[in-house]
């Protein structure tokens, strides 16, 4: 049984004509026929008597008739529903971030988005690198900025741009008469550290084990907390380039060796996107383009 089998049925119990009914289904005469012919052996059971000007329901066509129309309504509150549905997936953008990405780099992107997908429904979703990509591999995000020096082979990873690590510091800091900073300079020096920072594996990656160790006394997960500190003195941290400082705080390039990270959009191999995620693709395309120029 066909839910079309039962509209035509339903469509021929209002009119009692198989020639009306046939043009508000938009279909032949024949095909009505044979749909309601086929519904009637499958049940088991004559819905409708066929006679020249008189064609009406039988009475197990006229009994059947209000569940008919229930399966009907239910089908079409449960289409309704699935199409909602679609339109509210492909209307949501969760964007996983690393904590350390500015503001100053996604805002633009964010009004392209904005501009270009009226109905999108955004959801910033902030956490440590590994942590954003174990919410995309669980689909708990649709999308992720990120900069990590490797990433799991289920996941593909565009590059957007690459920017260098600094150090930053209070002002009357001894770092402030430098032009640059040696790695070297930060042993045993006071330092305030971002948990789960990024700066760690990018130089493990590159350089292996580093041959400095800070004096870290001071630790926060929280951005604002690890540069309020730093602000009062507490120490100093490396951050990535493009992330606003604190007007307290001043910044010196890290050198001997220095150390970048390249912020990619990250998605899973074989996943199907969603609109907003391929818009997003696309814009990650064109600011990537800005910065190569």
């Amino acid at each position: 049984m066909e839910i079309y089998q039962i509209q035509y049925f339903l469509t021929l119990a209002d009119t009692l004509n198989f020639t009306k009914a046939a043009e508000k289904c938009g279909v032949t005469q024949p095909t009505l026929s044979r749909a309601i012919k086929n519904l009637e052996e499958e049940l088991g059971a004559e819905l409708v008597r066929r006679e020249r000007r008189h064609t009406h329901l039988t009475e197990f066509g006229r009994s059947i008739r209000p569940e008919m129309e229930r399966m009907v309504a239910q089908a079409e509150h449960i289409l309704t529903g699935a199409a909602e549905f679609k339109k509210a997936a492909t209307a949501q953008l969760r964007l996983g971030l690393m904590c350390t990405i500015s503001p100053s780099f996604l805002m633009p992107i964010i009004t392209q988005l904005n501009e270009r997908s009226l109905w999108l429904n955004l959801e910033l979703v902030e956490s440590s690198g590994m942590h954003i990509v174990e919410l995309l591999l669980a689909g708990e995000i649709d999308a992720a900025l990120v900069g990590l020096p490797h990433y799991p082979e289920l996941l593909h990873a565009k590059p957007i741009f690459t920017e260098q690590y600094v150090v930053a510091f209070p002002k009357m800091h001894r770092f402030e008469k430098m032009e640059m900073v040696p790695v070297a300079e930060l042993d045993s020096e006071p330092y305030v550290e971002r948990i789960n920072c990024e700066y760690d594996a990018h130089y493990f990656a590159a350089f292996g084990e580093p041959d400095f160790e800070p004096q870290v006394r001071y630790k926060s997960e929280n951005e604002h907390w690890v540069q309020a500190m730093v602000a009062a003195g507490l120490g100093c941290t490396f951050i990535p380039e493009s992330l606003v400082l604190y007007p307290e705080l001043l910044r010196r390039p890290l050198v001997d060796p220095s150390i970048s990270r390249t912020i990619s959009i990250v998605t899973v191999r074989g996943r199907r996107h969603t609109p907003p995620v391929k818009l997003l693709s696309r814009l990650c395309d064109e600011a990537c383009r800005q910065f190569s120029d």
